[in-house]
């Protein structure tokens, strides 16, 4: 049995019983078929913050954390994601073929699969360099970075229908297709800590198939909950992703048309938006009036707080900047590459939060064991040097690692040096009274902390 990409069963708890591979004939079936899919009865979505923390200076001059930056992201029921899934397959068709017409696929990098010289595929890492090896080709040059405020939970459901239609090359949403677009901008939600405190934690984030609960007790005890958004598109859904590129098209196709003639790039990575003109071409006032003019008409504002502009010369064969840009995660001043500040500072709070998680979790287990008269176990370090050093394969560090080959960028790699160095350190003093040294962690720690070494 062959599987398509779009099809990828998910662990997670939801109203309806969880897929397995086995399943695939059966949901291939239903979801290539029109009919069913127009008349299936979606479950409702259910969503939670993705708190994104950064340090802020307060009136009085004190630091402080700032949570402002959360995002709520929605997820679906099991077969819900798979229709949405394999619509969002059609779709990325239509919309390629509409990128290539209008001459824009170099210009549009979210959420497409994009390949390197080489035929891997490209990550941020080789979208960000791209955007700085164009800086240095320009050289003398104006570089203005822009972000949209609140891009997802602002799409205008009529914009987004127009869009629909015009890709599909159809003046009216079939049966099936409107399903999708209702489903999708007429939410319905059920927040996380509301199913929590309606059902145990045990029972919602079990590991069996079964759903949450019946669907009795979702029409009778869940129903009262259900939060309803008219406006947006929920982020996290499979087919997501491709309609907020698909919404952006008459602006991308604008904007490339007004930098043709002053012979400038553009790059918009969702709603990160880079802009890239040669010297006296055009004024930053000039770029950031015509980007404004094409964002109103679609019913979206950017967001001044993080606007961020930068001046590039030539001089003595060196490139020089007034103020470093900022272009997904990565800080490019002319002459270096680096990992963004606020990256490095989440990282560390990632690590001191799991270090602490753990060291509570140990002295729990040993409190317990002690009142059993049993000895005192030492306290599990693997999966946290795994997940925060270069031990694990897929990581913060191994992230930063892969950008420093990519970028060909040293203070990259004295960053994740010194990051990789300081996790082992906090790792290491992790002990309970207990914890005896492992030489199978200290082996694997020596031998891969030579991974950062050139």
């Amino acid at each position: 049995m062959e599987l398509e990409d779009w099809f990828k069963p998910k662990g997670y708890c939801h109203f309806d019983t969880k897929l397995c591979i086995e399943d695939f004939p059966e949901v291939s079936s239903f979801v290539r078929n029109p009919t069913k899919v127009a008349k299936y009865p979606f479950f409702p979505l259910i969503s939670y913050d993705l708190t994104k923390y950064k340090i802020i200076e307060n009136i009085w001059g004190n630091r402080e954390l700032d949570d402002s930056g959360n995002r709520p992201i929605s997820y679906a029921a099991h077969l819900d994601a798979h229709i949405y899934a394999y619509y969002s397959s059609l779709l990325s068709k239509q919309y390629e073929k509409s990128l290539q017409l209008n001459g824009i696929s170099e210009n549009v990098i979210a959420f497409r699969k994009l390949e390197t010289e080489d035929g891997d595929g490209k990550s941020n890492i080789h979208l960000a360099n791209d955007a700085f090896n164009t800086i240095k080709k320009f050289q003398d040059c104006n570089v203005i970075a822009m972000d949209i405020s609140k891009f997802f939970d602002s799409l205008q459901p009529d914009v987004l229908k127009e869009r629909l239609c015009r890709t599909l090359e159809t003046p009216r949403l079939s049966g099936d297709w409107f399903a999708i677009y209702k489903q999708v901008t007429n939410q319905r939600i059920v927040p996380l800590e509301k199913l929590k405190q309606i059902f145990t934690k045990k029972k919602v984030f079990n590991k069996s198939k079964a759903p949450i609960c019946t669907t009795e007790e979702l029409r009778k005890i869940v129903r009262p909950f259900v939060e309803k958004k008219a406006i947006g598109i929920p982020q996290g859904l499979p087919i997501s992703a491709v309609l907020a590129n698909l919404y952006m098209i008459d602006f991308d196709i604008a904007i490339t048309q007004f930098l043709a003639p002053l012979d400038g790039a553009y790059f918009r990575y969702c709603d990160d938006l880079i802009f890239i003109i040669p010297k006296n071409r055009a004024t930053f006032k000039e770029i950031e009036t015509v980007a404004q003019k094409h964002l109103d008409v679609i019913g979206l504002k950017a967001n001044p707080d993080k606007t961020e502009k930068s001046v590039f010369w030539h001089d003595n064969g060196r490139l020089k900047c007034d103020r470093p840009i900022q272009y997904l995660g990565f800080h490019f001043d002319g002459a270096r590459i680096s990992i963004r500040p606020g990256s490095l500072s989440s990282f560390r709070r990632k690590v001191k939060f799991a270090v602490k998680k753990t060291r509570g979790i140990a002295s729990h287990h040993n409190e317990v064991r002690i009142q059993k008269n049993q000895n005192e176990l030492p306290v599990f370090k693997r999966k946290l040097l795994r997940r925060y050093t270069t031990i694990g394969k897929r990581n913060f560090i191994t992230y930063g690692l892969r950008a420093a080959d990519i970028m060909q960028s040293e203070t990259i790699r004295l960053q994740v040096k010194k990051q990789n160095k300081w996790a082992l350190n906090l790792i290491r003093e992790l002990k309970s009274k207990g914890d005896k040294s492992s030489s199978t962690v200290q082996r694997e720690t020596s031998q891969n902390v030579k991974k950062i070494q050139r």
